[in-house]
């Protein structure tokens, strides 16, 4: 298992994840969890088949990251 990877498969089951890093590794988190989502083909296409489209959203106080998977699919409207 790689090293963000229990990151990236926390935040597919929950959509949001916290963890308490200390401030100067921020950056690589935040890079190594793009990358884990970028990875991850199987769950995106996964999800666009489902008509799924999710925005990885990050933020950070002290010693705090947040990671989010918000929706942003696109709304269909059948007439």
């Amino acid at each position: 298992m790689r090293t963000y990877e229990p990151i990236w498969k926390a935040l597919k089951a929950r959509h949001k994840v916290t963890v308490q890093v200390p401030r100067p590794m921020h950056w690589r988190i935040i890079k190594a969890v793009r990358k884990e989502k970028y990875m991850d083909k199987g769950w995106a296409f996964y999800m666009l088949d489902k008509g799924k489209v999710y925005k990885l959203l990050d933020s950070s106080t002290d010693s705090t990251l947040s990671f989010e998977l918000q929706d942003v699919s696109p709304v269909i409207y059948l007439i």
